[in-house]
């Protein structure tokens, strides 16, 4: 998308990552947090300062297009030795700026900003065929499930466990930034 910034999620911009983060959380059942689940308070703010700005193991980015935050990415790494390869990744984007190439512009973001990093996971909604099919167009392939993981609308569902490792970084279907912006 033309005019679109991928910012650093920095201490200025945190009450419109969690504004985002809310409104996102109540356009769909997809996300983890309910709608009005996701506190707005300021000791919110501070725990999100503390471990996504803070933590050298996490990444923030924020998509903004003409001023306004429209999607976000955040890569939570690991301290255990053990699993200082693997990043967990949650994204979301507004529903009216999806299908713009801005998932993928966030997630290649972060992506290639792990340059010590191998191994990429993410979970997904079993039933969320677009998800899983955006993850697939960006290179992550389907490693298993977990059963029963999630209860949304009083229903117990399946997540399908994801992965991407280093071998497969690239932009999203071989474009460059500036190209995905003309999508619109």
């Amino acid at each position: 998308m033309q005019n679109t910034e991928i910012l650093d999620l920095t201490k200025k911009l945190v009450t419109k990552y969690v504004t985002l983060a809310s409104c996102i959380d109540s356009e769909t059942n997809f996300m983890l947090f309910e709608e009005g689940e996701r506190p707005v308070t300021n000791e919110y703010k501070r725990g999100v300062i503390k471990e996504l700005i803070e933590n050298t193991n996490n990444k923030c980015f924020a998509a903004q297009f003409s001023n306004k935050l429209c999607g976000y990415v955040l890569g939570l790494g690991n301290s255990f030795e053990k699993k200082k390869h693997v990043v967990n990744i949650v994204i979301g984007v507004l529903s009216d700026y999806q299908s713009l190439g801005i998932g993928s512009l966030l997630l290649n973001h972060l992506i290639n900003s792990y340059k010590e990093f191998k191994v990429f996971h993410l979970t997904v909604v079993e039933s969320n065929t677009k998800a899983i099919a955006f993850y697939e167009k960006n290179g992550f392939k389907k490693s298993g499930a977990v059963l029963n993981s999630l209860k949304i609308s009083n229903k117990l569902v399946n997540e399908v466990l994801m992965y991407r490792d280093s071998d497969n970084l690239f932009i999203a279907n071989n474009q460059k930034a500036d190209e995905v912006s003309s999508n619109l």
